[in-house]
């Protein structure tokens, strides 16, 4: 591999890893107390918010092993990112806000029924961190020359892979606008799109369109690249190139915009500021902006979407808080406690069919409308819960997947696999992702999010979203570099 200058790094920016560990004892010094008057509550709700911290403990474990250090860019942060708010703000939400959101999560269960089965979840929880923790393989990927062995520049051949993946990415837009005769209205500017196709035995199935979507990560991997390039050839952000990043985040975002996906725009943001901060060009104050700009995002997209789907317009009830904490996303602890008490009464368990409809995935249900579909959603809400879904439906996360593939002992086994593997692709990047731009660029657009997308969604599904824009990546980076010098 040809030596590459090692970029200048925030190596004094160590606050997150304290702040990690005052969360988790925070949560230690609260759970007594919490514990103690769980038991003279009657109604379960004390019982719910000592579980959900309970949760957030056993998917925290891994940060107090003595002598661990700690990196912002690791997928176990977002996997705890994702349990504290499913499970542990969830908890606090359903048990004392007054929302009418709080009915829908509840699923008709009572506070002791989500806790009576709560235990379950932290085992899966335990298992999943326990994976990610004892595992210290790596693959040794810097031995892939054709792709890590490249010179990242802006020149000639940069400029010709910008702008096909600009016209690739514009031509998507139309095609998708067409589609689905976008109107620039409020009551249908960002919402849910899908469109139907009929089967050859007249069954209606539903289509995203996903070719189109991934049309638009022509432009996101022109926007991952260009950051790359200017801040590990340390080159100044001019005035132009600051308009090209916006330009190119505009184009990238268009489509997720229009068929509201703010995780998708969310993720955008995510992980250009994770460039910024690996390639030590993004402090504190910025990192936090950042996030302040993506939680905005996400509550206006989600008020968008509100006037889109329902009759009365914006509901004005509706806070910050019940956008995020309410939304049901995430590691949710009443619908794991829903999916287990419902499989297998209301539906047998799957044996392992969910996973294996990841090897399906790539093909467009254009072109294979009967296809199994890999997002579980639809059909947890529609054979587990027995509620209509169209095409969206209510994602198991990775610990209801498991139950419903192969009950308890599934709560065990695939977790501990799956958090195995998550951790094997993070040990094979951690060597390289400060000191080869390749490596920074392909784990922070592709890899990186594998730490949310596995642990809320399922597997096959998890796995489809997040290599979706490898291949245009890697084709990219390809077409706009060549073999370094020896």
């Amino acid at each position: 591999m040809a030596s590459l200058a090692r970029p200048t790094a925030v190596e004094n920016n160590r606050w997150y890893e304290r702040a990690y560990l005052y969360v988790v004892f925070a949560a230690l010094a609260v759970l007594p107390l919490v514990m103690l008057a769980a038991v003279f509550d009657a109604s379960g709700k004390f019982a719910v918010v000592v579980s959900g911290l309970l949760c957030l403990l056993a998917i925290s474990f891994p940060l107090l092993l003595p002598g661990r250090k700690t990196t912002l860019y690791e997928p176990l942060i977002l996997m705890i990112i994702a349990v504290l708010i499913g499970c542990t703000l969830r908890g606090v939400y359903i048990a004392y806000s007054d929302n009418a959101r709080v009915s829908a999560l509840m699923l008709g269960q009572s506070y002791i029924e989500i806790a009576e089965r709560a235990p379950w979840l932290m085992l899966g929880l335990f298992a999943l961190a326990s994976g990610y923790a004892a595992t210290t393989a790596r693959v040794p990927i810097e031995r892939i020359r054709w792709l890590f062995d490249r010179q990242i520049t802006t020149g000639p051949r940069f400029k010709l892979a910008l702008i096909i993946s600009v016209i690739v990415s514009v031509l998507g837009i139309a095609l998708f606008v067409n589609a689905y005769d976008v109107q620039l209205s409020l009551d249908s500017i960002s919402s849910k799109r899908t469109t139907s196709i009929i089967t050859d035995d007249g069954e209606e199935v539903f289509s995203s369109l996903g070719y189109l979507r991934f049309m638009s990560e022509a432009g996101s991997s022109a926007l991952y690249y260009f950051i790359t390039a200017t801040l590990f050839n340390k080159k100044k952000l001019t005035l132009s190139n600051i308009a090209l990043i916006i330009a190119l985040f505009v184009i990238a975002s268009a489509i997720p915009f229009l068929s509201s996906s703010r995780a998708t725009i969310g993720q955008l943001i995510i992980n250009s500021a994770l460039l910024f901060f690996i390639l030590g060009r993004l402090n504190n104050r910025w990192l936090f902006a950042s996030i302040v700009i993506v939680v905005g995002m996400a509550f206006g997209m989600a008020q968008l979407r509100s006037i889109a789907q329902t009759d009365l317009g914006y509901r004005a009830e509706d806070t910050f808080i019940d956008t995020i904490v309410g939304s049901g996303n995430f590691v949710d602890i009443s619908r794991t406690s829903a999916i287990i008490s419902r499989v297998p009464a209301n539906t047998d368990h799957l044996h392992g069919l969910s996973y294996l409809a990841l090897v399906t995935a790539p093909i467009p249900k254009a072109l294979w409308p009967e296809k199994p579909n890999p997002s579980m959603g639809p059909w947890v809400r529609s054979e587990v819960f027995g509620i209509w879904a169209r095409n969206n439906g209510w994602p198991p996360n990775v610990i209801g997947e498991a139950y419903i593939n192969f009950g308890y002992l599934g709560l065990l086994i695939m977790p501990l696999l799956i958090g195995s593997g998550i951790k094997l692709v993070y040990n094979s990047f951690a060597p390289l992702i400060r000191v080869n731009p390749v490596a920074a660029l392909i784990y922070t657009a592709i890899f990186w999010p594998l730490g949310i997308s596995f642990i809320q969604l399922n597997f096959a599904q998890g796995v489809s979203i997040t290599l979706q824009p490898a291949i245009s990546i890697i084709l990219f980076i390809l077409l706009a570099t060549r073999r370094a010098r020896k």
